[in-house]
């Protein structure tokens, strides 16, 4: 499919379109511009009906700053706490006899480091999940996004102004006991870049809850977009 700049005709390089967004930008006049209705997309086939509010999230809406709150815990949490007793013990019993005053062992010292690092990361992932919530905040100005009251990675802050478009992404895990999926809402702004704004969400309805909210609050009209998946 040839493209041409609907502003001066000129075609457009294939290095200037976003065929995730359907955007493209010419580089003679750079007008940026959307090409989806020139695609056969046939939107009908997306289903837009609405997804309830999904267990362990909360809403708030006071007409000018809209609030999505969700819990980080799930059952998994309860395997952690045990793994992470039986590991952890492992490397405290490990340690008392290194440390012992019979014997000062250097490789038994320093031969479990990269354990220990394992054990303070779950003990802290597992404690997140416990206690952690995200807060999607939307206001006319921005979308913020806020992980806590343990720090973690992730926290950002993006423009509404720079946002065109929200979609769902699915995410397969391979592991020894089959596949796993995970959810992501990704945040497309007007050159067609891709900010994840969520991730790891472990129900599908939960990421499309936020997806449409989100669009619903700041009246972002859903367009098709390359690589997402539907609601239920």
């Amino acid at each position: 499919m040839n493209l041409n700049c609907p502003q001066c005709h000129k075609l457009i390089e294939s290095t200037d379109i976003n065929v995730q967004s359907f955007i493209a930008k010419c580089g003679t006049c750079h007008n940026v511009f959307h090409f989806g209705d020139r695609m056969d997309l046939k939107p009908a086939t997306k289903d837009r009906s609405p997804v309830d509010l999904p267990k362990q999230f909360e809403v708030f809406n006071n007409g000018m700053d809209f609030l999505i709150r969700y819990r980080w815990f799930s059952l998994t949490a309860f395997g952690l706490v045990f793994f992470c007793i039986f590991w952890d013990g492992f490397l405290v019993f490990w340690y008392l006899d290194a440390f012992s005053a019979k014997k000062r062992d250097l490789a038994m010292i320093f031969f479990p480091v990269l354990h220990v690092a394992v054990g303070v990361f779950l003990t802290y992932l597992t404690t997140a999940m416990f206690v952690n919530k995200t807060e999607i905040k939307v206001n006319s100005e921005k979308v913020m996004v806020y992980h806590g009251p343990l720090p973690w990675p992730g926290n950002k802050q993006i423009s509404r102004f720079d946002i065109d478009q929200l979609y769902v992404e699915e995410k397969v895990h391979r592991g020894k006991h089959g596949l796993r999926y995970t959810y992501q809402v990704h945040v497309v702004n007007k050159e067609g870049n891709k900010t994840t704004l969520v991730s790891h969400l472990q129900k599908r309805e939960q990421a499309c809850f936020i997806e449409q909210q989100i669009e619903l609050f700041l009246g972002i009209k859903d367009r098709p977009m390359q690589g997402e998946i539907l609601s239920a």
